[in-house]
């Protein structure tokens, strides 16, 4: 079989048909990744997050039958009972994944109606690493996968609607399919363990430890939550009282059957158990003193075991008892202990001394004892965080990007605080504790604050939109509308002025002057990307923006207005090639925009973490005050430049991230207006900002930016002039000057007449381009590389009697008109190529 990797890009469209094509473009369109799948079974790769639209190479010689689709963040929950050993009822399925509705979720069956594909998704809390990517006969004839997983959709079977929902839109997985996939699994072998004995101290101890984890915390801890308290009682009903308490104060609560199910579900036998020691550790993290809740348990089990003062003399006084009396000592003492009156105290004591035989001096120094143990231990850090976060809570407070975040209700945003001010305000609060002397406990609280109140990607997940002075402005239903501020916004700044429809004569004039002939294009898209960026929609788009022009051509000017319209604190000014510094990546956390007003030209990008922070991709980042945190990064991206960036990155992947507005005309200095920006500012900013917005709204109706013949333009100059093989390929001019002028080298080809028609070999046409390289001060790419970029460009290497070729370029190719004519003047071997 030929290498299909060699095969012309353009030739694979005669064999993808129809139903592959439709298919494949649907998949892509509701949030799926398409891969192939060729006939021996292999796939095209796929790890590392690729899809292959229909006009991709790699669909030539797959299998026109199925085509691969990735789960990423769905889940598949493969029902094969038209294998020989079958599987579970429907029925019994429906009522393990504690569904209405079955149906509802299926994809994809078969003509039989036994192989049915079901689609969930994951919850959008989930850390993907908590989980594994399949369970395999998870249940008899059920299989179930996610993230890297495959599900194959195929040309025979029935897609309902004739198309997978989209993934965002998916119903979230059971939970009891979720514990399937658990990287750790949540199982109890409840044979293993001791039966509960019954007694109502244990189960308060476990209300009051519960009760200091929040029931929306992540699933991992939820889950571990049941396995726990399951391992601890058993399936009982007080089990089920414990968890459907503590579950019913969520958001995610359903109803007690749905716990009492959930329950019933940990009654298998797992290799690894999860104890309620796992649930006590998530409560110590979140503030619990376990020390001082056990101390209250003992004191409810000696108070249910001896009553009252009486009960404790008649154990001491009885022999039989001896056992006992320990215990009943003690909780003679913690009821003499509580005695207000003087008097009767003392005559409790002299009884418990002639019952006990203890002397008076013991008795004394036991309620001593009693004292010390029932005065305040000192607060632990963990106390001291909780205590401290306990009246900014109530507000809103969350911690993100290596800072705490309180929300303000006056102005309807959230504000930042660094972790050195939080621990600024915890030592001024605690200074008299003993744990909270040092400089390092002030920081060592602040962190555990910061833990405590950390909300991964709070802001990122937060809803499209921008809060102004009016109210905030959000998208519903694909329209803009005006809101009422609130936190669950999640905004971090507020625009200096509020959008009013006004003219804006100088603004127009200044794009007029810059732009010329293509206003109207570049316009449209310069306004799209100033009203997206400023709704947060410029992120999702994966794309950076370059202002693009000489000195004086306006393109500062436009930065500048940008400028005024956000705070200074919800902006931030990181050049590309900083973006592999993790302290100026934390620049970028919370940011709205990242306006650089000029770049360097020699110092090149770093390729991959400028693709990685403009696709949003996790990056790690440290603030000045020492906290490593991971990010999304969230800001649109501007940057200014009177010359195109360096970089050493040549893929589609690096180009395709770039949205280029060209200021084409200069003014001379005696031409421009003395402060433009700042008249713009101060009479037409309100009217800029209305006409960006309605820009933004005219992109949201019609799904992309607007096209720019200008912006194609400069990204194909910026690209060619970035690969010495492109600059070769469309540099005419000395094209030959590697031959020479009646150059022996190209009239005696060994074994063929030096036709002009006749197609380059790779070897000729590699040493004219080196010559090219030399001859321009180029360092030329390797021949592996020459080539490659020589076939991306359309010129596929192809045989011609025996030769390795690039069939669409011949050495007439190469030649401008002039140097034709030179050629046939100057040797007649040459002119009779002609």
């Amino acid at each position: 079989m030929a290498d299909l990797t060699n095969i012309a890009p353009n030739l694979h469209n005669s064999v993808v048909d129809e139903w592959q094509t439709e298919t494949i473009e649907m998949l892509i369109e509701q949030g799926y990744r398409a891969v192939p799948v060729y006939p021996n079974g292999k796939t095209a790769p796929y790890k590392d997050g690729q899809t292959y639209p229909p006009t991709d190479s790699k669909w030539t010689g797959s299998n026109p039958d199925i085509i691969c689709a990735i789960l990423d963040r769905a889940v598949l929950v493969d029902y094969d009972g038209n294998k020989p050993d079958g599987a579970i009822p429907l029925a019994e399925l429906q009522l393990i994944l504690g569904t209405d509705d079955l149906d509802k979720h299926l994809v994809q069956e078969n003509d039989k109606g036994d192989s049915l594909h079901y689609l969930f998704k994951l919850p959008d809390e989930l850390d993907m690493e908590d989980i594994k990517a399949s369970n395999d006969g998870w249940l008899h004839g059920v299989d179930v996968k996610t993230k890297n997983q495959p599900i194959h959709i195929k040309r025979h079977k029935t897609l309902n609607d004739d198309e997978l929902p989209k993934l965002d839109e998916l119903d979230v997985v059971p939970s009891v399919v979720l514990d399937a996939l658990l990287n750790v699994q949540p199982d109890c072998d409840l044979s293993a363990v001791e039966k509960w004995d019954g007694k109502t101290p244990e189960i308060n101890e476990a209300k009051k430890i519960l009760s200091y984890i929040d029931s929306d915390c992540t699933y991992k801890e939820w889950s571990t939550v049941f396995a726990g308290v399951t391992m601890k009682f058993g399936n009982s009903q007080e089990a089920i009282e414990l968890l459907d308490e503590w579950s019913s104060k969520g958001s995610k609560y359903t109803s007690l059957k749905d716990i009492a199910y959930k329950v019933s579900s940990y009654s298998h036998t797992g290799a690894r158990l999860v104890t309620f020691s796992s649930v006590c550790q998530i409560a110590e993290k979140y503030g619990a003193n376990l020390a001082k809740i056990a101390k209250e348990k003992e004191q409810e089990e000696l108070a249910e075991e001896y009553p009252t003062l009486e009960s404790c003399f008649e154990c001491l006084a009885d022999e039989s008892r001896e056992d006992a009396h320990e215990t009943a000592y003690t909780a003679a003492i913690s009821y003499i202990h509580a005695i207000t009156n003087s008097l009767s105290q003392s005559r409790a004591i002299k009884k418990l001394k002639s019952i006990s035989g203890v002397t008076q001096g013991d008795i004394k120094g036991s309620l001593k004892a009693q004292d010390k143990s029932e005065e305040d231990d000192p607060l632990t850090h963990l106390e001291m965080a909780t205590q401290w976060a306990q009246p900014h809570t109530k507000k809103g407070l969350v911690a993100e990007y290596g800072k705490l975040w309180r929300y303000d209700e006056t102005k309807g945003i959230w504000k930042d605080k660094e972790l050195n001010k939080v621990a600024i305000s915890i030592a001024e609060k605690f200074n008299k504790e003993s744990r909270c002397a040092r400089e390092s406990d002030y920081k060592s609280i602040a962190n555990v604050a910061y833990n405590l109140n950390h909300e991964a990607d709070f802001f990122l997940n937060a809803p499209s939109g921008v809060n102004t002075p009016k109210g905030f402005i959000c998208i519903e239903n694909g329209q803009l509308e005006l809101v009422k501020p609130n936190k669950d916004h999640r905004c971090t700044f507020r625009l200096s002025v509020s959008p009013s429809d006004t003219d804006t004569p100088m603004f127009d004039k200044l794009l007029s002057d810059a732009f010329g002939e293509t206003l109207e294009e570049q316009r449209e898209l310069l306004m799209q990307l100033i009203g997206c960026s400023i709704l947060g929609l410029i992120p999702s788009l994966q794309i950076a923006v370059f202002l693009l022009g000489v000195g004086g051509s306006g393109k500062s000017t436009v930065l500048k207005i940008i400028e005024a319209l956000i705070p200074s604190d919800s902006r931030c000014a990181v050049k590309p090639e900083d973006f592999g510094h993790e302290y100026h990546r934390a620049a970028l956390a919370g940011k709205r925009f990242n306006l650089v007003p000029e770049i360097n030209k020699d110092k090149p990008i770093p390729s991959a973490d400028f693709k990685a922070i403009i696709s949003g991709d996790s990056v790690s980042a440290r603030e000045t005050f020492g906290k490593v945190f991971t990010m999304k990064p969230n800001a649109a991206n501007w940057f200014n430049g009177n010359f195109f960036m360096t970089t050493r990155d040549r893929s589609s992947a690096f180009w395709r991230r770039w949205k280029i507005v060209h200021f084409i005309h200069a003014k001379t200095a005696s031409e421009r207006i003395t402060d433009l920006d700042k008249k713009i500012i101060e009479s037409e900013l309100a009217g800029v900002l209305y006409k960006s917005l309605e820009a933004a709204q005219r992109f949201l109706q019609s799904g992309t930016l607007a096209e720019s013949s200008e912006h194609d333009r400069m990204m194909l100059e910026w690209s060619n002039s970035s690969n010495s093989v492109l600059l070769w390929l469309n540099d005419s001019d000395s094209r030959v000057d590697t031959f020479e002028l009646g150059c022996q080298r190209l009239a005696l080809r060994p074994s063929r007449s030096p036709k002009s028609t006749e197609p380059l070999t790779v070897r000729e046409a590699y040493i004219h381009y080196k010559a090219y390289c030399a001859e321009n001060g180029r360092k030329p790419f390797n021949k592996k590389e020459f080539v490659s970029y020589v076939e991306e460009a359309g010129h596929p290497v192809t045989s011609y009697n025996g030769l390795a070729t690039f069939k669409s370029l011949t050495f007439y190719d190469r030649l401008s008109v002039s140097q034709h004519e030179a050629l046939k003047y100057h040797d007649k071997n040459i002119a009779n190529m002609f």
